[in-house]
C-alpha cells in the first residue's frame, strides 16, 4: 500500500460560457476551457469541477518531473469585475488546463471515483515547492479499488 494525498485546490473562479466539457463520459472530458477568475490568492494549483489549472511555472516544473497521469492544454483566462475590485494591481500570468488522466492510487496524478485529485508522495514533493496556501491536503495510505 502506497502513501497518496487527496488535494482540494483553491477555487478562484468559475468555468466560463465558452468552455466545452463533454459530460457524456466519466470522468468528464474538457475539450476547451475558459476560466473566469473572481479572486486569486496566487496559488499555483486551482480547480473548478471538473477542471484543474496550473500556473506556467508549475507546468514547467511538472514537465521536468515527467510524472504520470497528466497533460496540459490551453486555457482562456478572464477576469470578472469582482476580481478587479478584490485584487487591484494583481495581474494574472499564464495558466494551463491541467488534464488528469491517471487513476487514483496508481499514477502520480489521478482522479478518484468522485473526481477528487489524488497525488503520489513524489508528486506532492514537487507541488509543495509552490504556493498551495489555499489547498487542503490529506495524506493517507491509499489502496486502489480492484476492477470487477
Amino acid at each position: 500500500m502506497s502513501i497518496y494525498s487527496i488535494l482540494e485546490p483553491e477555487v478562484a473562479g468559475v468555468i466560463g460560457e465558452s468552455s466545452f466539457i463533454d459530460g457524456s463520459t466519466i470522468p468528464q472530458v474538457v475539450r476547451s476551457l475558459e476560466y473566469k477568475f473572481e479572486t486569486w490568492f496566487e496559488n499555483d494549483l486551482l480547480q473548478a469541477y471538473p477542471c484543474f489549472l496550473v500556473t506556467d511555472r508549475l507546468k514547467k516544473a511538472l514537465e521536468k518531473y515527467h510524472g504520470t497521469g497528466y497533460s496540459f492544454d490551453e486555457v482562456f483566462a478572464t477576469q470578472s469585475v469582482q476580481f478587479e475590485l478584490i485584487n487591484p494591481g494583481i495581474t494574472l500570468g499564464l495558466f494551463w488546463c491541467f488534464k488528469i488522466s491517471g487513476h487514483a492510487g496508481e499514477a502520480d496524478f489521478g482522479l478518484s471515483e468522485d473526481g477528487t485529485l489524488v497525488v503520489s508522495a513524489n508528486a506532492l514533493e514537487i507541488l509543495r515547492k509552490f504556493n498551495l496556501s489555499r489547498c487542503t491536503i490529506r495524506t493517507r495510505p491509499f489502496q486502489p479499488k480492484k476492477a470487477i
